[in-house]
């Protein structure tokens, strides 16, 4: 009985420690999703009035830097790719295996795949 205790015990430790081990950067208390290995992170809050928003942030950056999008209207994961909408009727798209990000306010900059993708999130 005692061996199976311990080997339990061992086993929770194990997998706890190795739960968050391919992030590179830890999350918040307020991250609401993030993306690859937590370089990017879309972490909640609410504004003046408020209202919730969501924030894109690359934890890479210096603090006053690492805003990507301040309110992002609309997200989606597909494949290796997260689609963004945000506020400033921008496109975001972040590559999360590679963490390239893609900002654009012309949908034409992006393939034609990628535009349908965008096309319903910005409805």
């Amino acid at each position: 009985m005692v061996r199976k205790s311990i080997l339990f015990v061992l086993i929770c430790c194990i997998l706890v420690s190795c739960s968050n081990s391919r992030l590179k950067y830890p999350t918040e208390k307020d991250t609401v999703d993030y993306f690859g290995d937590g370089t990017f992170q879309l972490l909640g809050g609410y504004d003046s009035s408020g209202k919730e928003t969501l924030t894109l942030f690359d934890m890479s950056k210096p603090a006053v830097e690492d805003v990507v999008a301040n309110n992002v209207v609309e997200y989606v994961k597909k494949k290796k790719f997260v689609y963004f909408f945000d506020d400033k009727k921008r496109y975001i798209l972040l590559d999360v295996k590679t963490n390239d990000l893609s900002i654009s306010t012309d949908l034409s900059s992006f393939s034609s795949d990628k535009q349908q993708i965008f096309k319903r999130l910005n409805k």
